[in-house]
């Protein structure tokens, strides 16, 4: 039986999570793949060192990286809630019971959200797809978005939205973790304010996702199937990468203001219009349903 302390502020505590865990973990993966690649290259396997020096790393290792820095997390977040926090791993809601509908839920908000992103771009002419795909690019790109949209939904929705939502209430905790979750972007390339915005937004998106099914299946659901639609189908950067197409091509000619540019959709104006759709639809169903609930407990 742990011994009881005094607790961390609140503040302190998330700010030592975010520092430490969420950017340590991304330090402890490039670590030992680092002694990784030195140690393959020293037995001979040197096929791939040269998309490893010119910043793209091979599908497995990318899915391999993706993989240790879920684990890594997962495990400093373990750290967090046992020795500081005193709670179970339960207070990040990865709950079993309707993981299955949760998650089918999350695909369905993720699908209506690249929806109306895509129904943006096509009305307005802005871009032409051209489909490509190969089972093993869709399949590779599961693999390796999976455990990235997990990842950031322990960290934000799970670790941090559900501790300042303890400290000052909900809303504090969706805002205030989203405003990390689009600070945590900061280096990726060709970022511009509206990304910033935009990333804000889609951490609030899941954090209402997460408010009507008190479950963080259904934001992590959510959060991959924007992800895969935008890069493996429709051939679109995700938050300014572009490793993740699976043969899809996307030809893009609208105003970048709109569009995004090279950051991508996440970067432009119609992303704001599709995110603001969508927590709206989101805030209606959570303020219908408890209003239901309300009328009948008090009949």
């Amino acid at each position: 039986m742990l011994s009881p302390s005094p607790r961390l502020h609140p503040l302190i505590r998330a700010s030592v999570y975010y520092v430490a865990v969420i950017f340590g973990s991304q330090l402890v993966v490039g670590v030992l793949l680092g002694v990784a690649v030195i140690g393959i290259s020293l037995i001979g396997v040197t096929s791939w060192q040269g998309e490893v020096l010119e910043g793209r790393l091979p599908a497995w290792l990318l899915a391999l990286s993706t993989w240790m820095e879920l684990g890594v997390l997962a495990l400093a977040t373990w750290g967090f809630l046992r020795f500081l926090d005193r709670a179970g791993w339960r207070t990040l809601r990865m709950v079993r019971t309707h993981w299955i509908a949760s998650a089918l839920s999350g695909v369905a908000l993720g699908a209506l959200a690249i929806g109306l992103l895509a129904a943006l771009f096509a009305i307005a002419g802005w871009a032409q797809f051209h489909s490509g795909w190969t089972l093993n690019g869709l399949a590779t790109n599961a693999i390796v978005l999976w455990p990235a949209a997990l990842a950031e939904e322990i960290a934000f929705r799970g670790y941090l939205l559900s501790l300042l939502a303890r400290w000052r209430g909900w809303w504090l905790g969706a805002v205030g973790s989203s405003i990390l979750f689009s600070l945590a972007h900061l280096l990726n390339p060709s970022l511009n304010f509206v990304a910033l915005v935009n990333i804000a937004l889609a951490g609030v998106a899941f954090a209402l996702a997460l408010r009507i099914s008190d479950s963080l299946w259904l934001p992590t659901a959510f959060h991959f199937v924007w992800n895969y639609l935008l890069g493996p189908v429709f051939g679109l950067p995700v938050s300014g990468l572009t490793e993740f197409s699976a043969g899809a091509v996307a030809q893009v000619s609208g105003p970048p203001l709109w569009t995004g540019g090279a950051f991508g959709p996440e970067g432009g104006l119609a992303a704001t219009l599709a995110l603001i759709v969508v927590c709206l639809v989101l805030q209606v169903f959570h303020h219908t349903r408890r209003a239901r609930g309300e009328r009948l407990a008090n009949p």
